[in-house]
């Protein structure tokens, strides 16, 4: 990547210079013959050119920062649809330990159900036993 960058930099130079040098020439040219009209035209469109290079590299540079950002984007997304699925995961964790709790609160009070029963049953029998004893 660097080496492609920098080659296009010598590129670019390389063809600035041969530019320059006709542009160089032509004003020569142009004030030997004294054509101070096209002299200007000729100037203008140069530095026209050289300021579109000038923006050229600019927005190089700017879609080279626009592809990083990019980049980082799209890990920012990759890392946050990781945390959505670590998240539904622990919801349904969450959602099984709550259904055995819920088990586990039925069973309890199955549990004391029989043993208010087991406790009637018990206090019955106690009666009983009480009334056959004082009989």
């Amino acid at each position: 990547s660097d080496v492609y960058k920098r080659q296009t930099l010598i590129g670019k130079i390389i063809k600035f210079r041969i530019r320059f040098a006709h542009f160089l020439k032509v004003l020569s040219n142009a004030i030997e013959r004294k054509e101070r009209r096209w002299f200007e035209y000729s100037f203008f469109a140069w530095r026209a050119q050289a300021k579109l290079l000038n923006r050229t590299e600019e927005v190089e540079l700017q879609n080279e920062e626009h592809a990083k950002v990019e980049l980082k984007l799209t890990e920012v997304l990759q890392l946050n649809e990781n945390y959505n699925e670590k998240i539904t995961q622990h919801a349904a964790e969450i959602e099984n330990a709550n259904s055995q709790i819920q088990q586990f609160a039925e069973k309890i009070n199955e549990l004391k159900a029989e043993q208010n029963d087991l406790e009637v049953e018990k206090s019955a029998k106690l009666k009983f036993l009480s009334l056959i004893h004082i009989s």
